[in-house]
C-alpha cells in the first residue's frame, strides 16, 4: 500500500541552480552525488511541503510529514546516504518529475514508520549526548571556579599551609596566619623586621 503526494512547485523551484529533488534520495537509497549537489533544493522542497497547509494528501502521509521533523535531519540523512551502495532498490520510493515542474512522490507507510523510528532514536541519542556535555561543562565550570578561588586566596608565607589571617600593626604586612604571627620570634615582622604591637584579624 502506497500513499501518494503530488506537489505543484512554485516558480522558485524552476531555477536551474535548484532543480527538483527526487524524493527517493530523501531516504538515502541512491544517487549520493545528486544528494550532495542538490542540498539547497532538498531543503527548499521540504520547507515548501511542510508550509503548505492546502496540500491534498493522505492522512498517513500528512501525519508523517508533521511528525518526522525532516528539516532537522537533512544533513544526517545525506551523510547516511553516502554509505548506501549505488544500485536500484526495489523498495525505494517511486518518483517522477513532470515538465511543468511538479513532482510525484510515493512512500510506503512501512517505510515512513521505520524512518520516524530512526529519527526518533537519533533525537533521543542527541538529547542524551547534549545532557552529558552540559553536565561535564557545568562540572568543569565548578572546578574552574574552585581553582580560581583557591588561587586568589593568599597563603601564609611562613607555613605555606593556612590562609593569611592577620595584619601586623604598625607595619601593615598581611602575610601570615594567626598561629605563625603568635609564634613569630620577638614579635618582629619577618619581612621588614619591624616590631609589631598587635595582629588584627582580617577576612578575604
Amino acid at each position: 500500500m502506497y500513499d501518494g503526494l503530488r506537489v505543484k512547485f512554485p516558480e522558485l523551484f524552476k531555477d536551474e541552480r535548484c532543480p527538483p529533488f527526487p524524493a527517493g534520495a530523501i531516504f538515502g537509497l541512491y544517487n549520493v552525488t545528486f544528494i550532495d549537489t542538490r542540498r539547497v533544493a532538498f531543503e527548499k522542497l521540504f520547507q515548501y511541503i511542510v508550509s503548505q497547509k492546502e496540500l491534498k494528501c493522505s492522512d498517513k502521509l500528512s501525519q508523517f510529514l508533521e511528525y518526522s521533523n525532516l528539516l532537522k535531519a537533512l544533513s544526517r540523512q545525506a551523510d547516511q546516504a553516502s554509505q548506501v551502495p549505488r544500485h536500484a532498490n526495489p523498495g525505494a520510493p517511486r518518483t517522477s518529475v513532470h515538465s511543468d515542474g511538479s513532482l510525484d512522490a510515493t512512500l510506503s507507510f512501512q517505510e515512513a514508520i521505520l524512518l520516524i523510528k530512526s529519527l526518533r532514536k537519533e533525537r533521543e541519542n542527541e538529547h542524551a549526548a547534549f545532557a552529558e556535555i552540559r553536565r561535564l561543562a557545568e562540572l568543569d565550570f565548578e572546578n574552574e571556579v574552585q581553582a580560581r578561588v583557591e588561587e586568589s586566596s593568599p597563603v601564609c608565607k611562613i607555613c605555606w599551609l593556612k590562609s593569611v589571617e592577620v595584619t601586623l600593626v604598625p607595619c601593615g604586612h598581611t602575610v601570615m596566619c594567626e598561629k605563625c604571627a603568635t609564634d613569630c620570634p620577638g614579635h618582629r615582622c619577618p619581612f621588614c623586621n619591624v616590631e609589631f604591637t598587635q595582629s588584627l584579624k582580617v577576612f578575604f
